[in-house]
C-alpha cells in the first residue's frame, strides 16, 4: 500500500515518490514513460519511515523533500540522479517540518 504520494512529469516521463508500507513506510521512487512503472534505485531507500512528500525538478535533476521521522520529523531533501539511478542526500534542515503538501526546493 502506498501513501503520501508526490508526482512529477518531466519530458514525458512520470516520476512518483511514495511512502511504501511494504518497506515500513520508507520512501520508494518509481518512474514510467507510458507503459509500466519501474523502481528507481532501491525500494524503501530512506533510513526510516517518511511522509508528506514534495517532488520538484531543477534542470534535469529531481529533488524529493519529505518529513523524516527518523530525524525528529525534520525536513530532508534528497537528490535523484536518474542517469545513474542513484539517490543522494543533498540537504537536511534542523527546523521542524511544518509544510503540509507543497514545498519548493531552490538549490
Amino acid at each position: 500500500m502506498a501513501s503520501d504520494l508526490a508526482l512529477k512529469v518531466v519530458k514525458g516521463t512520470a516520476y512518483l515518490a511514495y511512502s511504501d508500507a511494504e518497506f515500513n513506510d520508507k520512501a520508494t521512487f518509481v518512474k514510467s514513460d507510458g507503459g509500466t512503472w519501474t523502481v528507481v534505485g532501491t525500494p524503501g531507500f530512506t533510513s526510516g519511515s517518511t511522509g508528506v512528500y514534495s517532488l520538484t525538478v531543477s534542470g534535469s535533476t529531481l529533488y524529493l523533500a519529505f518529513r523524516d521521522y527518523q530525524n525528529n520529523y525534520r525536513a530532508t531533501v534528497m537528490k535523484l540522479d536518474d542517469l545513474k539511478s542513484g539517490i543522494y542526500i543533498v540537504k537536511a534542515t534542523g527546523d521542524t517540518f511544518s509544510v503540509t503538501r507543497k514545498m519548493v526546493v531552490e538549490l
